[in-house]
């Protein structure tokens, strides 16, 4: 993947005319840092289908986290620094707790690599809520 985005001559026409200097105006991207709040226990599985799509997803420029709401039975982390899943056990509302306070501490690791965050939800109900106040709070 290119490191660098150049702008066109009509942008760089239109920032010239604008008394910007452009002589260094490169735009640099950033890895990216996806950050899945599902149920699907699967992903606890190394052998399992999904974990096998989960990989799939990770390369060197995206990094893959899932969270998951699910009673994973033990408490769970397994992965590497480009896909990582996190599992967790007990009443709806400590997995819930515990679900919002991953998610919050991957998106902040990642803003401070420098990375770009993108949090999905499975579903509009708990995952959506955990999703909507960790995009809310960073």
């Amino acid at each position: 993947m290119n490191d660098e985005i150049r702008m066109t001559s009509d942008e760089t026409a239109h920032l010239r005319s604008s008394q910007h200097d452009v002589s260094s105006f490169v735009i640099r991207h950033s890895n990216l840092r996806i950050v899945m709040l599902s149920y699907e226990r699967g992903f606890l599985d190394t052998a399992s289908d999904s974990s096998r799509r989960l990989a799939a997803l990770a390369s060197e420029d995206v990094g893959v986290t899932v969270v998951l709401l699910a009673n994973a039975h033990e408490e769970t982390e397994r992965g590497d620094e480009r896909v990582r899943v996190y599992g967790f056990r007990g009443p709806a509302v400590v997995r819930l707790w515990k679900s919002f306070v991953a998610a919050w501490k991957t998106v902040r690791r990642a803003r401070a690599d420098g990375e770009s965050s993108v949090i999905t939800a499975q579903d509009p109900f708990a995952a959506g809520l955990v999703a909507f106040i960790v995009s809310r709070l960073l």
